[in-house]
């Protein structure tokens, strides 16, 4: 760890992540224009998929309390040795009321277990299947939250309407860092595998593994069978042949933006 920290240094020229959107903007600070735009994106991006819709805040119920939000800063190194300035911002949700914000049977995560991971492993090896890996970009956003929830709005936008009055965020997408937001992504992923007339995956989730989804079917005149273990937004694909493989990611890609695509994989 202690190496891996010291050549993060010695690539970034020895600064820090900023620890907050005050110290990232700060004038003096050498690296201000880059997290200024990468602010920017992730604010427009997070309004292009309508994470929130602005309210005045004199008419939010009294007894609701709009949650906090910050900005994460991240230094990555892609693979050409250039270095990508992510800015994530979360809500925190150390500050949701439960009850209020939020009910204690939301607080689930889709991950499917190590042991159920191995086996599908396991079972691709012995069956000479595919084996692919994928992940869901900005995955909590996907799903639609039902609970009225407010959020301060983000230190970088304005925080008045047009009449001069204070503004807050009324959520209405799974912002990351709430306490429900995985719960929902769980149940939007769960949906679009079982049960969305429109893709009609067709997916049954295996027998004490709900997040172990199986698959079998008829591609193009042969049999087909694919299993995906789901992980929060990565997902581990199993398939009986290339096709078979291509034809779920693209389904996959015509719901979910999807990172990774496949690309000449060959059976372990």
């Amino acid at each position: 760890m202690q190496a891996m920290a010291l050549l993060t240094n010695i690539i970034t020229g020895d600064l820090p992540d900023p620890t907050s959107y005050k110290k990232a903007t700060d004038p003096s600070h050498p690296e201000k224009p880059q997290w200024e735009a990468a602010v920017l994106k992730e604010t427009n991006t997070l309004e292009e998929r309508k994470t929130w819709r602005y309210v005045k805040r004199k008419d939010i119920p009294k007894t609701m309390r709009p949650i906090r939000c910050k900005f994460v800063f991240k230094k990555k190194f892609v693979k050409d040795g250039t270095i990508q300035y992510k800015a994530r911002l979360v809500a925190c949700g150390i500050t949701q009321r439960p009850g209020l914000d939020y009910s204690s049977d939301e607080l689930y995560a889709s991950v499917c277990s190590y042991s159920s991971m191995r086996f599908l492993m396991s079972l691709a090896t012995q069956k000479g299947y595919q084996l692919y890996q994928t992940d869901i970009q900005g995955a909590y956003l996907e799903s639609d939250i039902d609970d009225e929830i407010y959020m301060d709005v983000p230190p970088n936008l304005p925080r008045f309407d047009a009449d001069g009055d204070p503004i807050v965020c009324k959520i209405e997408r799974g912002l990351y860092g709430l306490k429900q937001s995985g719960y929902a992504w769980s149940q939007c992923f769960k949906e679009f595998m079982m049960h969305d007339p429109k893709y009609q995956m067709g997916f049954t989730t295996m027998s004490g593994e709900p997040n172990l989804y199986r698959k079998t079917y008829t591609l193009n005149g042969k049999p087909a069978e694919i299993f995906v273990g789901q992980y929060v937004d990565d997902c581990l694909l199993a398939a009986s042949s290339k096709e078979v493989l291509q034809d779920f990611i693209t389904s996959l890609s015509a719901r979910f933006p999807v990172m990774n695509r496949v690309q000449g994989i060959s059976p372990l």
